[in-house]
């Protein structure tokens, strides 16, 4: 028969796998569900921007290679989880420091409130940008379903 005192003590140790338990279970909840709060050194090197489009329909996406390296494969997907729609479109090479915009005209996408935007890159993982991330905000006016983009001053 255990002892009850060898008991308590393995119930002690239990302590730190539970705490680190907590912390990854923790990591994973947010790389899962806000996965653009976490950035790591092997995702795609980039910074993706937004403005108005000038031709009135939507947003321009602005994806620059913040990187002394030349990205191959880039790849940039608009998402709407909520009715289940994408559009891709393919950048293709980023040499260091370029800027590439994708808009309208590029893509056939908006880039609304509550959706998302993905780079990727071959031999990189992709990198996940909200459009609350971006500054695209539901517009405040009454029964109008627009968007409007935050100005950064």
């Amino acid at each position: 028969m255990v002892s009850k005192n060898r008991l308590l003590k393995r119930r002690g140790n239990g302590g730190i796998e539970v705490v680190a338990g907590l912390i990854i279970l923790g990591v994973v909840a947010v790389v899962f569900f806000k996965p653009e709060r976490i950035r790591t050194p092997w995702q795609v090197p980039v910074s993706m921007s937004i403005r108005k489009s000038m031709v009135g329909i939507g947003n321009v996406v602005q994806v620059r290679n913040t990187s002394t390296q030349v990205l191959r494969g880039v790849v940039v997907t608009g998402r709407n989880a909520g009715t289940n729609s994408s559009a891709t479109y393919r950048i293709g090479t980023l040499t260091p420091g370029q800027l590439v915009e994708v808009g309208w005209m590029e893509w056939n996408w908006r880039v609304d409130p509550g959706e998302t935007v993905t780079v990727s890159a071959d031999g990189f993982l992709s990198i996940v940008f909200s459009a609350d991330q971006l500054g695209v905000r539901a517009s405040r006016s009454c029964c109008i379903s627009t968007a409007e983009v935050k100005r950064s001053s």
